[in-house]
């Protein structure tokens, strides 16, 4: 129990499990039979990015411990890099197959991160200090600074407008990039995100080349005309004052500057000309500047498919996700990928990452099977429950409608005892796993609980928790500032 870190499960039904869970006790299982040999068959295919890590762990103690022989079959070639002692390629005898979909997309991207951008130490401390500050965790990703660093060298970039620093990720790498003599002016509206910027920059051995203004940029960007012409400008900051921005950077540059805006699909709603969301409508009223402006060549990149999507390793789904316009504040899934999204929600939430609070969890119910779970679940107690009324029946002389109604009161027994239960424990377990995912693609996780800190407040009418089919906002907000705080993700 102690190697596999399962003594605080046995007091758990197996339902209850997680995925990750679920299989260290498989582990388990297997070796209380004695077993002198395992055959894992893709054992991590269904498990999100830190539970592999964990069964990974696991894995190679009971390899490098136990000395066990193990027969890993595996089509992800980290698992097999971090896992074997002995390989067996057998591309030479079988078709390999084809990894598609958005599964594997996360994948790619540590794949070239690995291949192409070495550790960087400096990065590294300046995303740490982000997160233990509490910024929002909106830092540009590797392969992200990385083009940009690019897109500064082969302009030739000397003097490069920033608008937006945040913790100061992307400034470090424009500021690289821009060589000796090289000058950033950054943006920043938040004095306490100035000040993580600055520790940051100046670890970083670039404090002579930034130059760092803090307030609102409409009222800093006018105080710049002096340093002007500026080379490239970089907007990555609140995208309702987009249009804005853009005038400015017209107005601060020069006949061939580069102009970058970051964040402008918001995850497709830009084909919206009905959002209510105003950073829609300032993405939208940017690129009508744009397409109306002779001066400006431009064109406009999305992110292939959805951050979330590609983090839950779901072979086979088809994912899809469809916005209903309906007042109601409300989603849900289906089995093997479908996800549908009440406008009313989307006119509730506050930001980008309390959707990814939604679509998370969403995509968790999928990923851990919720649904045939809850079928399975809700025929074994049907099954339970007819089979105690036969012999009931058999044993006590009453009349059909006396035993009807002992039927009727263990169905309510069984619905809020175990049914109702059962399906609570799903819904937090979702919760747990849709924030895990909004941590690995660089969400915010506090506003999972700042969602359900809404939902709470907005509820007025609802159900005692041991009647309902979900835990109360109080209860989730509980949970996930243990769960999140227990993982090390942020604290509150």
């Amino acid at each position: 129990m102690d190697l596999l870190g399962i003594g605080h499960l046995l007091d758990r039904w197996p339902a209850t499990l997680s995925g990750g869970e679920a299989q260290r006790v498989a582990i388990g299982r297997a070796l209380l039979s004695g077993a002198r040999f395992l055959l894992m068959d893709e054992p991590l295919a269904s498990l999100d990015a830190p539970r592999k890590r964990e069964i990974v762990e696991v894995i190679v103690r009971l390899r490098d411990e136990l000395k066990l022989p193990i027969l890993y079959v595996s089509h992800d070639e980290v698992e097999v890099a971090a896992l074997a002692t002995q390989r067996i390629d057998l591309d030479a005898v079988a078709p390999r197959r084809e990894v598609t979909g958005q599964a594997s997309w996360a994948a790619v991207d540590d794949y070239f991160n690995a291949q192409l951008l070495p550790p960087d130490a400096a990065l590294e401390v300046a995303l740490a200090a982000n997160a233990a500050a509490g910024l929002p965790a909106h830092d540009v990703a590797p392969n992200q600074g990385k083009l940009l660093a690019l897109l500064v060298q082969m302009s030739g970039a000397r003097r490069v407008l920033e608008i937006g620093t945040l913790g100061g990720v992307s400034t470090i790498w424009l500021a690289r990039a821009s060589g000796q003599g090289g000058q950033i002016v950054t943006l920043e509206v938040d004095a306490r995100h100035a000040d993580v910027a600055r520790a940051n920059i100046a670890r970083a051995g670039l404090a002579d080349r930034v130059d760092l203004r803090v307030g609102a940029a409409l009222d800093t960007l006018p105080l710049l005309e002096s340093a002007a012409p500026f080379d490239l400008v970089f907007i990555d900051a609140d995208k309702p004052n987009n249009p804005a921005y853009l005038r400015w950077a017209l107005q601060l540059s020069r006949p061939g500057t580069v102009i970058i805006a970051d964040n402008v699909v918001r995850d497709g709603a830009v084909i919206d000309a009905a959002s209510p969301d105003a950073r829609v409508h300032g993405v939208r009223d940017m690129l009508a500047l744009i397409a109306a402006e002779p001066r400006l060549d431009a064109t406009a990149l999305q992110t292939v498919g959805s951050k979330i999507a590609s983090v839950a390793n779901v072979p086979g789904a088809q994912w899809e996700f469809v916005v209903f316009d309906s007042k109601e504040k409300n989603a849900f899934c289906l089995p093997g990928g479908k996800v549908g999204f009440y406008k009313g929600l989307l006119d509730f939430v506050d930001n980008d990452d309390q959707i990814a609070a939604v679509l998370g969890h969403e995509v968790g119910h999928v990923v851990l099977r919720h649904a045939a779970r809850r079928i399975g679940q809700e025929t074994l107690t049907s099954v339970a429950i007819q089979g105690a009324g036969a012999l009931v029946g058999s044993q006590v002389q009453m009349s059909s409608e006396s035993l009807n109604m002992v039927m009727a009161a263990a169905g309510a027994g069984a619905q809020v005892g175990i049914l109702l239960p059962f399906s609570r424990s799903n819904e937090t377990e979702a919760d747990r796993v849709g924030v895990d995912y909004m941590k690995q693609v660089g969400y915010d996780v506090k506003q999972a609980v700042r969602l359900w800190e809404k939902m709470g407040a907005a509820s007025t009418d609802r159900p005692q928790e041991w009647m309902s089919t979900h835990p109360n906002p109080e209860s989730r907000v509980a949970d996930l500032k243990r769960y999140i705080t227990e993982k090390g993700y942020a604290t509150f």
